[in-house]
């Protein structure tokens, strides 16, 4: 089992590599993503911030009310690349996930399927879209995308670092139930009644059989 907790991380970060290898290459039009040049100047802004406070050009007070202005703009610029980063995680884990019948490309690699609970049915698409919206934080982006929309600068910064530790909660009790429980099933797994298997399993199972006979 230990095995399978491996290969599920594995497949996961070949997953988002190419979540965020597609979602790169659509942010870099210009047409989907006009805020990209002043996000880079901000992020640049930002840097620099930081190196005046490394080099005691600045007080911790002034760092603190530069740096959250800045990231406020940053946030802002970055806004489109949001976006289309949840549009592709949509696509990539629950339409393409769907059609394939639980295999991402990072699972077909390492030999995984996602089934549902009850293995007699099949999971639905609104199955993959419930694992997708725990599993990627997807309701914690939305959240934050409303406060930078919604809240100033001067009072943004406290409510985004608390909604940005609520993901993180979510994510250690993700990996905690995939740890401790024997089925392997993590949070986004429950809320979607779905499980992980492993494919090496069954092949080995069958190979068994075949050469028994």
């Amino acid at each position: 089992m230990k095995n399978i907790i491996f290969r599920r991380i594995m497949a996961f970060f070949i997953d988002l590599f190419i979540v965020s290898v597609i979602t790169s290459l659509l942010a870099s039009i210009p047409f989907l993503n006009p805020g990209k040049q002043h996000y880079e100047e901000s992020y640049n802004r930002i840097l620099k911030v930081y190196e005046q406070y490394k080099n005691e050009e600045l007080t911790i007070e002034e760092y603190e009310t530069q740096f959250i202005s800045v990231s406020y703009d940053l946030n802002r610029m970055n806004m489109n690349y949001v976006i289309i980063n949840v549009v592709v995680m949509i696509g990539y884990f629950v339409i393409f996930q769907w059609q394939r019948k639980g295999k991402t490309i990072g699972k077909q690699l390492l030999k995984l399927q996602i089934v549902s609970v009850n293995e007699e049915k099949e999971v639905s698409i609104f199955s993959y879209l419930l694992r997708c919206i725990v599993l990627n934080n997807l309701i914690i982006t939305l959240a934050q995308m409303i406060v930078i929309l919604t809240y100033s600068k001067d009072n943004y910064y406290v409510i985004y670092n608390n909604l940005n530790l609520v993901g993180y909660i979510v994510l250690y009790l993700i990996i905690f139930f995939i740890l401790i429980r024997t089925d392997k099933r993590g949070l986004h797994d429950f809320v979607a009644g779905t499980k992980v298997i492993s494919l090496l399993k069954e092949t080995s199972h069958e190979n068994v059989t075949l050469q028994e006979k």
